[in-house]
């Protein structure tokens, strides 16, 4: 991934790459601990987010909040350029910004309402904010640069959100939607393709293809890459890191401490 331009600071890391041209192994279902803003420049590319399927548009903005997974499908090999933004939530507790700018990313279902379009986006060209902030970040502090105009797109992305209404509908195959659900509400029950299997009525590998299908990654990958990011949030919250493994599923510490 060639970065051309970055801004990291405490809490965030906001870079410009350029893939030219773009690799399909370097693309993959993945998901983080932190909240993700990505605008999209050009490329031949759409985004999957817990099985929704976006098709993106020059400045168009893809929100993720942690622990959603999402990875790129591509279309062909033109050149993929944008902007993706990491931070956490201390990055707004620790300086007095309202978390309540945060609601596109929380108050709706897994893979909805991620996608805001430049229309969408009354009064602000994401992608004119994220190169002013590289650009000024040279000059002044990053963190105060980052905020004054992360503060002024959130507030736009917040318009456009409730615009959008409160009745959502992600795109999910109906199976499909039923197994993501089920396992995000049962995330440290017994959830091995054997209870699957019996949940939804279905043969094992039947349900390891649809859920495929639906979000770009295994059943196993999926349900283990959930578990660690819940098991990390229990660590920053003070748990041991054996309790936090116990917890979330892992019965065996040494393998957990490795994939950790």
């Amino acid at each position: 991934m060639p970065i051309v331009n970055e801004c990291v600071g405490d809490h965030f890391w906001l870079y410009h790459a350029i893939d030219d041209p773009p690799k399909t192994t370097d693309y993959f279902m993945h998901m983080h601990d932190n909240y993700e803003i990505v605008c999209f420049i050009s490329g031949n590319v759409r985004y999957m987010v817990e099985g929704t399927v976006s098709e993106l548009f020059p400045g168009a903005l893809l929100l993720m909040r942690p622990s959603e997974s999402h990875t790129l499908v591509l279309g062909g090999l033109d050149r993929y350029e944008r902007f993706t933004l990491n931070f956490h939530q201390e990055l707004f507790e620790k300086t007095g910004f309202s978390t309540s700018l945060l609601r596109p990313f929380y108050d709706r279902p897994l893979g909805a309402h991620n996608l805001y379009l430049p229309s969408e986006l009354e009064g602000i060209d994401a992608s004119v904010c994220f190169r002013k902030i590289c650009e000024e970040a040279k000059l002044l502090p990053k963190k105060e640069v980052l905020l004054a105009n992360l503060a002024s797109l959130l507030c736009s992305i917040n318009v456009a959100f409730v615009r959008k209404g409160n009745v959502v509908t992600p795109k999910y195959t109906k199976i499909g939607n039923e197994l993501i659900t089920y396992i995000n509400e049962n995330l440290l029950s017994d959830l091995s393709l054997t209870s699957l299997s019996a949940y939804i009525h279905m043969s094992p590998s039947q349900i390891n293809r649809i859920f495929k299908e639906s979000t770009g990654s295994s059943v196993y990958h999926y349900i283990l890459l959930k578990r660690m990011i819940l098991a990390r949030e229990m660590i920053a919250n003070g748990e041991s890191a054996q309790t936090a493994a116990l917890s979330c599923g892992f019965r065996d510490y040494s393998s957990f401490f490795r994939l950790y």
